[in-house]
């Protein structure tokens, strides 16, 4: 006699709550998933944190994101190591052979390389998605210890699908951006502006298009929060909600990666001024791409801190 599948979308929150405390984990493992889910959706649409959907006149404070986003980075580093001890050498690794690969190919054509560069993006995404994925749920759902956090389940391969997206359109767009300068330059060398008029142009026009990449990209991110607590989302979702808060939502996810990306930054520079840099036609080195993985645990959690911190204000002024 088989028993019949339970509709937990009728039950109450306090009775998904007491489920979940007391369902057997190994003797039930899928009913445990879809409470969850469920306790996810819930919450979701509760008046502190409902799902992407309509734009609103909320403004948010890029002060109030960063430091909401270093508190839970400073409260919370040792779960961050921890994650990064899968993170770094997985994203390092990763790189590490798509640089090789990269190297040793010497692709004639750019639609190779970039190739090559989109398949490095999604699979270091799985990386991200290792840290990226507890962080958000830590802000979002405080009360879900570390402990009870999926490790590597259908949650992240829902997650790593979004950042896998993602870094489709990241890519995408570093084309499309590249194209856009290269014109804009075409076109002001042939207005003869002279050289000083002809730099400060082209410079304003760069970083015009710098910031309009980096604020859509900003934009369309907001389906990471969603996705993490499995609240059903979409990229015009995220891009209706965060409508009017693309400048200060990219400003505060670049002022709080500022810091750390500096540190890391420094000792490159150095070494380039000092010409010890290395030959541009070889493969760079395991160390420096380990380097630089060292700092992207952390890069990761503080944006992850401020799309979770800008998600529950957006949500919570949708639901008043």
């Amino acid at each position: 006699m088989t028993e019949e599948p339970i509709d937990y979308s009728r039950c109450t929150v306090d009775e998904l709550e007491d489920v979940e405390r007391n369902i057997d984990p190994q003797r039930f493992p899928e009913r445990l998933e879809e409470v969850r889910r469920q306790l996810a959706r819930r919450r979701a649409t509760s008046p502190g944190a409902v799902p992407l959907a309509q734009s609103c006149a909320l403004r948010l404070s890029i002060k109030r994101l960063i430091t909401q986003s270093w508190v839970l980075f400073v409260t919370n580093w040792r779960l961050l190591t921890a994650l990064s001890v899968v993170a770094v050498p997985l994203g390092a690794l990763t790189a590490y052979l798509g640089g090789v690969l990269h190297s040793y190919i010497r692709p004639d054509s750019r639609l190779v390389a970039w190739i090559v560069h989109l398949s490095v993006y999604v699979l270091c995404s799985a990386a991200i998605t290792v840290v990226a994925l507890p962080w958000h749920r830590l802000a979002l759902i405080p009360e879900e210890s570390a402990e009870r956090r999926p490790r590597w389940d259908r949650h992240h391969l829902r997650f790593w699908k979004w950042c896998a997206t993602l870094a489709v359109l990241s890519t995408a767009g570093q084309v499309l951006l590249r194209i856009v300068v290269a014109l804009v330059v075409a076109v002001l060398a042939q207005m003869n502006l002279g050289n000083i008029a002809s730099l400060v142009t082209s410079t304003a026009a760069a970083l015009i298009a710098i910031t309009a990449f980096w604020c859509i990209g900003a934009r369309i991110s907001l389906v990471l929060p969603a996705a993490a607590i499995g609240v059903p989302t979409s990229l015009s979702n995220a891009w209706s909600q965060s409508m009017g808060n693309g400048l200060r939502l990219g400003a505060a996810l670049f002022l709080v990666i500022a810091p750390i990306c500096a540190v890391f930054a420094t000792p490159e520079l150095l070494l380039d001024n000092a010409g010890l840099s290395e030959d541009p036609a070889s493969p760079r080195s395991p160390i420096r791409y380990l380097w630089w993985w060292l700092a992207i645990p952390a890069l990761t959690a503080l944006e992850a801190g401020v799309l979770a911190a800008a998600y529950q204000e957006l949500s919570a002024e949708r639901a008043s």
